[in-house]
């Protein structure tokens, strides 16, 4: 079947608890089960399946002692020294008065190099590599008894080297006696015997007896005694075995498997099951117990393969069919599970079919749920919506399915769905703090930062214990506080989450560095960004990363430029930018440096200067609008202020150079020519000046009309000059410049009445009257250095 089609096996279990605590059928035997699954895998050496198992049973009862014990000893031994911890507490709050608890210490004051060593004997077991594991465990021994916590491992590895298993029974006879105190060698030893069938019946005896007494090994003990009645059949001599066990614990597939027995055994008194049954009915029923015990140990296609065979053998054995559906189910291969229970519901005994019918309708909830689960993964969240809403119609405290929903709701945004199933999930199961921080974080996404915070205030007190040791939960709180601008409460929120195993992930250090930089905590920015330098980042991480480093550096450099050192602020940008080359907001920022230097040269009239950096940053590329203008504007100042000295010291011929440069530089600005026509009048090149205003008009300012009136009445060209002077009056009626111009070109073209008019207007705007400055002698024919603003 292909991958898409498949959920890991640990996604499924998950799913199938949730499932069934939701509806409330089965716990009980649900947690048996996993009990049983988890004990035989760590009496088998896969501490990691063992692990996985007993996780799983904390989802259906969190305060399970026997799993938090077995997982805190595994942490320890696997080198997970701060999950151990984690364990190792909340046993102490859920049972304070467990035995386990001293044992584990014990076990988690051990050196590192033995740890490690310790470690590595466990993924040697996992390997089934026993030889390997029994040397690894004796470097880690040194000579010492084994003790209880390694027992298990040791033994079943030493059990599986050729020639061991006389030994590992004999060692553990030996601590069985000189160490009574601790039954967990006793427990060991009884698990060992009850693997071979000649000593099955000693291994029972000693387990049945561990079973009776008051301490921790009670309950393991009991699940290894019933797995090894398991394995023992219905075979007529198990029959005070089975007695006995029933006697204390109701168990209905061990009374099944009693009532077999003893029908068994009657057929046999009576002669009858030795005529009936021939050779080929024993290796029938041989097949079928393989086909079972490969099926309760996980070996799935094995088992598949047996009951195929059976099958197809004896196509009307509906248990044949039952055990193939549970196989399906149990390899997520949903479809199949579905047809073989149907096949089965079509041939079974009435009185079976309406149990039948719940297992179809599980395996139909399970395939939704993959359905939903994929579609989610895929980024399909219509589809995932309606596959998880599928299963809420007939489940609707289904947690699995109001958690599906809800992440789906969030990934489309649509917050206030998803705010609403989780308040739901919340009220049904109150005492999950994954639900509660999910809650919270939905609350905070929205934008509802008070409702966040008051939904963690809302958290059970015991609930709210667990929760604060999750890094999520202080994440989100950080955020709500972030949201609200509490960057005090926000910020220390966050270094809690950074504390906290895994919390130091470049995504909370991220969001920190956003709190501290809100705040204006500079330095203490720096430091995470320095912290998070070098991490494996998400695309997204490193356009934060980026961001918030761009926006430090700015800070850095507007600090230096208030301080007037723009070389600092430079330096500050450009190492930036060699960091991210070719940024353009960064280079934006180099140049608006750029051009507040240039203003202060200006300010400080240090021309030379001025001009080379102004230079430097016409051909800069990619300037931005705002920052063309800015720049013109300088050049403008700067070259107008140096013309103007030069005219007022009567050197023409620099001032004119300077203009001819601008015009150069900028061809589109007319401002430029219209100053180059103003030096030519000013030097009394009248001539030249009206040719430059004729090209390029008088501007829209009075002064600019004035100007070119000016030039053209300078040059005799009377009619020009009569034009312009009318139409800047028609702009600027009062402008005493203007006035005085047109009454002098009125007098000249020969109408003395009208020369009166604008002299007594004139006169009226201006009682004390203007003249007009006779022109200036040029003196441009002496050779004189250029200026700057003149250009090479």
């Amino acid at each position: 079947m292909a991958e898409s089609q498949k959920l890991t096996h640990g996604k499924l279990a998950v799913l199938v608890l949730l499932s069934l605590l939701s509806s409330g059928a089965w716990a009980g035997s649900d947690i048996q089960f996993l009990q049983q699954k988890a004990i035989y895998w760590q009496n088998h050496g896969r501490s990691d399946l063992a692990a996985n198992t007993w996780e799983q049973l904390l989802l259906v009862d969190p305060s399970n002692p026997d799993a938090l014990a077995a997982l805190a000893m595994i942490a320890d031994q696997s080198g997970q020294q701060q999950k151990a911890i984690d364990y190792l507490d909340r046993l102490k709050s859920v049972a304070p008065q467990s035995p386990d608890i001293a044992r584990i210490a014990a076990a988690m004051s051990v050196s590192p190099q033995r740890g490690r060593l310790l470690q590595q004997a466990a993924a040697l077991l996992a390997r089934n590599a026993y030889a390997a594991a029994v040397s690894a465990y004796d470097q880690a021994l040194q000579g010492k008894p084994v003790p209880p916590n390694l027992a298990a491992g040791y033994f079943n590895a030493l059990a599986n080297v050729p020639g061991g298993r006389p030994r590992a029974i004999f060692m553990l006879q030996e601590l069985v006696k000189t160490q009574h105190q601790d039954p967990q060698y006793a427990l060991v030893l009884g698990q060992l015997l009850t693997y071979a069938p000649d000593s099955r019946a000693q291994g029972i005896d000693l387990l049945a007896h561990l079973a009776e007494g008051h301490g921790a090994m009670r309950e393991s003990a009991r699940q290894s005694w019933r797995q090894a009645l398991v394995w023992e059949g219905a075979a007529p001599a198990a029959i005070p075995l089975l007695r006995a066990y029933l006697q204390r614990y109701p168990d209905a597939i061990l009374a099944a498997q009693l009532q077999k027995a003893e029908a068994t055994a009657m057929a046999i008194r009576r002669g009858a099951v030795q005529r009936a049954i021939s050779a080929q009915q024993a290796s029938l029923l041989i097949r079928e117990r393989a086909g079972y015990a490969a099926l309760h140990v996980g070996r799935l296609k094995e088992s598949e393969q047996i009951f195929t065979k059976l099958l197809r053998a004896h196509p009307q054995n509906w248990h044949y069919l039952e055990a193939l559906a549970d196989i399906h189910l149990a390899a997520h291969q949903f479809p199949d599970a579905i047809n073989a229970y149907q096949q089965e519901e079509a041939i079974a005994p009435v009185d079976q079919r309406p149990a039948i019918a719940k297992k179809i309708q599980l395996a139909r909830s399970y395939a939704t749920l993959h359905l939903a689960s994929n579609a989610a993964h895929s980024g399909e969240y219509d589809m995932a919506i309606h596959y998880y809403r599928r299963v809420l119609n007939g489940s609707p405290n289904n947690i699995v399915a109001l958690e599906g929903l809800a992440g789906a709701y969030v990934a489309q945004q649509k917050y206030p769905e998803a705010i609403a199933l989780y308040r739901k999930a919340v009220i049904s199961e109150p005492n999950k703090a994954s639900l509660w921080i999910s809650l919270i974080g939905v609350l905070h996404s929205a934008g509802q930062d008070d409702a966040a915070l008051e939904a963690a205030r809302s958290i059970p007190t015991v609930v709210r214990s667990a929760a604060e040791k999750e890094a999520g939960y202080w994440a989100v709180i950080g955020g709500a506080y972030a949201g609200l601008k509490d960057y005090v409460q926000a910020r220390a929120a966050f270094q809690k989450a950074t504390r906290i195993g895994v919390g130091a992930s470049p995504a909370l250090r991220l969001q920190l560095a956003w709190v501290l930089y809100n705040s204006g905590a500079y330095d203490a920015l720096q430091h995470i960004l320095d912290q998070i330098n070098g991490q494996p980042l998400t695309p997204d991480q490193q356009e934060q990363l980026k961001k918030l480093t761009v926006l430090s550096a700015k800070q850095k450099a507007n600090a230096a430029v208030k301080s007037n050192d723009y070389r600092r602020a430079r330096a500050i940008l450009q190492t930036l930018s060699a960091k991210y080359p070719g940024d353009p907001v960064i280079r934006r920022a180099i140049t608006n440096i750029r051009l507040l230097e240039a203003w202060q040269l200006y300010r400080d009239k240090n021309d030379q200067q001025l001009y080379a950096l102004l230079m430097r940053l016409r051909i800069t590329a990619n300037l931005t609008a705002s920052q063309q203008r800015q720049l013109q504007e300088i050049f403008r100042y700067g070259a107008d202020r140096e013309a103007g000295a030069f005219i007022s010291g009567k050197h023409y011929r620099a001032a004119a150079a300077i203009y001819h440069n601008m015009i150069q530089l900028f061809p589109e600005m007319p401002h430029y020519t219209r100053q180059l026509a103003n030096v030519y009048l000013s030097a009394g090149q009248s001539r030249d000046a009206y040719r430059l205003f004729r090209h390029v008009g008088p501007g829209n300012t009075p002064g600019g009309y004035a100007e070119a009136v000016s030039a053209a009445f300078a040059a005799h060209a009377l009619d020009q000059a009569w034009q312009w002077a009318q139409k800047g009056l028609s702009f600027w009626p009062d402008n005493p410049a203007l006035l005085e111009l047109a009454a002098q070109l009125a007098d000249a073209r020969g109408n003395p009445v009208s020369a009166l008019a604008y002299y007594q207007e004139l006169l009226h705007q201006m009682p004390s009257g203007t003249r007009r400055p006779a022109a200036i002698s040029p003196a441009i024919t002496v050779a004189e250095p250029m200026p700057p603003f003149a250009g090479d």
